[in-house]
């Protein structure tokens, strides 16, 4: 071999030790960068004419497992849907806190609870009356408080999902540059090792936020899609469309309020077809964990505001209230005649024992200071008035079936049926459906075989000592479909109803309401019924948050001081009558049925239980994302491991090769003096 072929040899060992140098150096560098894999270098003999003319290096690889890496994105998608799902539960638990605080809902409703059983011991004490109205203000504030915080959540779950598109968007953009130059390097036989590294990153960054697939073609660029083979990239990437809207209520559902996660130019809508990665665990929140509890919460409220207004509907402060106005507006549906607001009809309910339609007794009382009623009560049987009132205009038309309605009870507390109605009265105006040729008002008065007097009016038997609140001295009236029952303002007495004994047939519902329940003449608490979220909408009412006095915890009742003779009647409502405050008190001792919403199955509960049902399952919720977010992120350690073990830098076996390099980088050297020598010998003896 010449001296010239030995240098080259030895210089081509030089060179090939200096890149293998580098190589080791890069990959001791980089032993803690995310995505990095291991480096090194395929050599191979430099042959000239068979005889061995030196090294070079063929091409430098990285030391990767693709089923591993494919594994690992997989199971990525997986560990960040937990994420999501964990940390959103992890709130969610914040917010309800547990059923043994006090500050819970099921706590809260507790206290309320307790604070009846307070006022029922002593109902006129102002401080029971102030704990009770608070109580119940606490229950509807946290309410609305949860209520509003799940749809601020779903307000940010979405803008999260906004942030999660833009991210694959971004990456798929990269992706798509990193095709353009692992194509031009492979074509030109340069390194690719790094750029297929921040394409393996780049791809666990999508596969962060959703499921998708890829392959890659023979030139070396990578094909992506969805988890449902939907293209995300192919010769150029394909964009996810998404907007969030501008604000977010119970009724932003998806389809319809929310945007569709859509590729453009691809498929119009894949929002349902995501199946994995943080993406879809927002999907799941927004769509269906977060709405789900808002159901539960809703129906909570709708069924405690029903059951404590039953009760409270019936029961009266001391002296009464000034005016009660019913918050029931009745469609045009349900009225007789659409253009004549006395036209809204009543129906009885029907006893399920004895089968009759019974309508049942209404007391309506004006009332001093001290409860006691001012004069006489007015006492209503509308099953009597019903039948004498069939009777009167059967005397000019024969048989008539008669449908009691509401102007009837307007008619009845105003005295148009009294024998001598209040003077100054307008005559009410003739109902729709009165039959032609029956005189209008009945005349002579109607007659009630229980009582044995005609239907005198509130005026007249509170002998006159008081006029009607509304215009032409009238205590009621029906106003767009809402009745009005009331005293002047300047009056120093109070109305009192005592409805306890009626039960009225309610659309939809097995069992009998009262005439202030079914009008909602005396509610506690508040819904507007127009309103999407009854959780997010309950309040208690205005003038008891602002007077708690006027809070209901009393029944209007009478006593006989001479039994059997109801000339002595007396009607007063009791100082120390808190009847009707144990009764909302029990409401929260009876079971109600509470139907399946979100992950709660129907039931028969408590509503403290049914509270303590919603805080139960979210805890139980959150125990099964954190189990589950271990044993995922467990699974992926171990492939990572796995991983490291084949791709990953090992320190030391880098300095043993540095070594063994810098061994062979000594050698070349040497060879390099040595020829050097040589040639130095051999010009001094050609000089």
């Amino acid at each position: 071999m010449s001296l010239t072929a030995s240098l080259n040899t030895a210089l081509s060992g030089l060179q090939v030790n200096q890149n293998l140098m580098r190589l080791v150096s890069n990959n001791i560098a980089n032993v803690n960068t995310a995505g990095y894999t291991k480096k090194t270098a395929d050599l191979s003999a430099i042959y000239l004419n068979d005889i061995g003319g030196g090294v070079q290096i063929d091409q430098i690889r990285r030391i990767v497992d693709d089923y591993l890496v494919k594994q690992i994105n997989t199971q990525t998608s997986a560990v960040s849907a937990a994420e999501t799902l964990s940390g959103f539960y992890t709130r969610l638990q914040d917010l309800f806190g547990t059923p043994e605080e006090n500050s819970s809902i099921s706590g809260l409703m507790n206290t309320l609870r307790t604070a009846f059983e307070q006022l029922a011991t002593d109902p006129q004490q102002s401080v029971n009356q102030f704990t009770a109205v608070t109580s119940a203000v606490d229950v509807a504030n946290t309410l609305n408080s949860i209520s509003t915080t799940l749809q601020a959540f779903r307000n940010e779950v979405d803008r999260q999902i906004g942030v999660s598109v833009d991210t694959v968007n971004k990456r798929l953009v990269e992706l798509d540059k990193l095709n353009d130059d692992i194509v031009r390097n492979t074509t030109l036989g340069l390194p690719l090792g790094d750029l297929l590294d921040k394409r393996d990153v780049a791809l666990q960054e999508i596969a962060k936020e959703m499921d998708v697939k890829w392959f890659i073609r023979d030139n070396g660029a990578v094909y992506v899609m969805t988890g449902s083979n939907y293209t995300l990239l192919d010769n150029d990437p394909h964009p996810i469309g998404f907007s969030s809207p501008t604000g977010v209520s119970k009724g932003t559902v998806y389809p319809g309020g929310f945007s569709a996660i859509e590729i453009e130019d691809v498929f119009p809508d894949i929002t349902t077809l995501i199946k994995s990665g943080n993406m879809k665990s927002l999907i799941d929140l927004r769509d269906s964990i977060l709405p789900g509890l808002q159901e539960q919460i809703d129906q909570l409220t709708s069924t405690m505001a029903e059951e404590i207004n039953r009760q409270h509907a019936s029961a009266m402060p001391i002296p009464g209230l000034k005016v009660f106005t019913g918050a029931t507006e009745f469609t045009a549906a349900d009225l007789l005649d659409p253009a004549n607001p006395a036209s809204v009809p009543l129906t009885a309910y029907t006893n399920p024992t004895s089968g009759l339609a019974e309508y049942g007794t209404i007391q309506f009382a004006i009332i001093d200071s001290s409860g006691n009623a001012v004069g006489d009560a007015l006492r209503v049987n509308l099953d009597e008035f019903e039948t004498q009132m069939e009777a009167y205009i059967a005397g000019f038309v024969g048989p008539f079936d008669y449908q009691v309605t509401l102007g009837d009870v307007v008619n009845m507390i105003n005295g148009a049926y009294a024998a001598t109605p209040p003077g100054g009265t307008p005559v009410p105006p003739t109902p729709a459906g009165w039959p032609g040729g029956v005189p209008w008002p009945p005349s002579p008065a109607l007659v009630m075989p229980s009582s044995g007097s005609d239907i005198a009016g509130l005026t007249n038997l509170s002998g006159n000592t008081t006029t009607g609140a509304f215009s032409g001295g009238t205590f009621a009236r029906v106003v767009n479909g809402h009745l009005e029952i009331g005293l002047p303002a300047s009056s120093p007495y109070g109305l009192a109803i005592d409805d306890s004994d009626t039960t009225f047939a309610v659309a939809g519902e097995s069992r009998p309401s009262t005439f202030n329940y079914l009008l909602e003449l005396n509610n506690l608490y508040v819904i507007d019924p127009e309103a999407l979220s009854a959780g997010q909408n309950i309040k208690v009412r205005d003038d008891i948050v602002a007077d708690p006095s006027k809070l209901g915890r009393a029944y209007l009742t009478s006593v006989e001081r001479t039994v059997g003779d109801p000339t002595t009647e007396e009607w007063y409502v009791g100082r120390g009558d808190g009847a009707g405050a144990r009764a909302m008190a029990d409401a929260f001792e009876s079971q109600y049925l509470f139907d399946a919403e979100g992950n709660l199955p129907a039931s028969n509960q408590r509503m403290t239980e049914y509270a303590a049902s919603i805080i139960q399952m979210n805890a139980r919720g959150a125990s099964d994302a954190s189990t589950s977010l271990e044993f995922i992120q467990n699974l992926k350690v171990e492939l990572e491991t796995r991983q490291g073990q084949v791709s990953g830098v090992n320190i030391d076996e880098e300095l043993a090769y540095l070594i063994s390099i810098q061994n062979a980088y000594s050698a070349s050297a040497r060879i390099v003096s040595t020829v050097n020598e040589l040639f130095d010998d051999l010009m001094m003896l050609i000089n």
